[in-house]
């Protein structure tokens, strides 16, 4: 009796053991309902909004970088989706892990949704972030990151490595991020400059609203073109390999 509870028992284990590994396979590459919904706009129509999208924003880094008094931006999803598709996969601008692509974005009122597949074929996945994010109010530059969700497939995925990435890219780009929690959810609070008493630049609005957002802010003096310099090279570094 022994002997057949002490196989019985290793082949529950053996089952076990190669069952766990196969349906983890299965839900990771499952793709989430919400990823066939956010695609960029129809082939015809891409080239001229990724420009749109290309224009508007050098149009903000140079109003920022030539500290205008006031500046001001709107991005739909749309343009941001077809730059995604169209130049961003050719240009690339800056380093992002060479197994990440397929990126889009949906923005709702408050929220962002951020999603990519990574890895080809049968062994990729999606990967979905949904934030919300918002400015602090009576603060300087204080921007909130809450993380609601991160999965890859329909799992969810530890924000350990959101945490890592953020903490090794924050000085470089100037930044400052400490944690907290909200109810179950991680919030990332972001001081943009906050080396500089009276920040160089003000941010007085980033607001999420129906599929587009709008950026505005003001220059209190010239911009710092080390940090600019800092910030370029931190985007364009070895994050790919």
């Amino acid at each position: 009796m022994r002997r057949q509870s002490a196989l019985r028992n290793l082949l529950v284990a053996a089952v076990f053991g190669a069952f766990v590994p196969l349906a983890v396979g299965v839900f990771v590459r499952l793709e989430p309902a919400s990823f066939p919904t956010i695609q960029p706009p129809p082939v015809e129509k891409r080239q001229e909004l990724s420009s749109e999208f290309t224009k508007r924003f050098h149009r903000l880094w140079d109003a920022v970088a030539n500290s205008e008094e006031s500046w001001s931006e709107t991005f739909t999803a749309d343009q941001i989706n077809s730059y995604l598709a169209e130049e961003f996969t050719r240009v690339r601008p800056f380093q992002i892990p060479k197994n990440i692509h397929s990126l889009r974005v949906a923005i709702e009122p408050d929220r962002l949704r951020f999603a990519f597949r990574y890895g080809q074929g049968l062994l990729s996945a999606v990967v979905t972030v949904d934030l919300k994010i918002w400015l602090v109010a009576q603060e300087v530059n204080l921007l909130a990151i809450e993380i609601l969700d991160l999965r890859a497939g329909v799992l969810p995925v530890s924000v350990h490595a959101v945490f890592e990435w953020l903490a090794d890219h924050a000085s470089a780009w100037n930044m400052e991020v400490t944690w907290y929690r909200h109810g179950n959810n991680p919030v990332a609070l972001v001081r943009l400059q906050p080396d500089q008493p009276n920040p160089s630049l003000v941010l007085e609005q980033l607001e999420l609203q129906d599929r587009k957002v709008r950026i505005a802010g003001k220059s209190n003096a010239p911009l710092a073109w080390s940090r600019v310099l800092s910030f370029q090279r931190a985007a364009s570094g070895s994050d790919g390999e």
